[in-house]
């Protein structure tokens, strides 16, 4: 680690941040960056790693994975015994499709046009 009193070079620098990675050490070396950042200290390679080092940011869109769960949820309870031994295509409580065999079910929805990132596959037992 740089002494607290000397005056490092960059080289010292991009050094000491690439060792602290290199030991999984990243909070430590996001402070360091951050702190060679407040000295005026920087160089391609330490935005580099100002980059790689980037806190995570998590955003929420609404178009999620879950759209549509207690819709299918209600859809099956409701319906699914009519459908026993068949696989269903779902979308936010509305059946698209069915059939005994997923893969024939997927190819016929894509090349109807109705396959989209919204739809549920889901098997009804026997």
């Amino acid at each position: 680690m740089i002494k607290q009193n000397a005056h490092p070079s960059v080289t010292e620098w991009e050094n000491e941040i690439k060792q602290l990675v290199e030991n999984h050490r990243i909070m430590e070396a996001r402070q360091r960056l951050s702190q060679a950042s407040k000295a005026g200290i920087l160089s391609t390679t330490l935005k580099e790693w100002q980059l790689v080092l980037k806190e995570p940011q998590v955003s929420v869109k609404n178009e999620a994975t879950g759209v549509g769960l207690n819709e299918n949820y209600q859809w099956l309870k409701k319906n699914a015994e009519k459908f026993k031994g068949l696989w269903v295509a779902l979308s936010k409580g509305v059946l698209i499709d069915s059939h005994d065999n997923l893969t024939i079910l997927r190819q016929t929805l894509e090349k109807s046009g109705k396959l989209t990132h919204d739809i549920a596959f889901m098997p009804i037992e026997n």
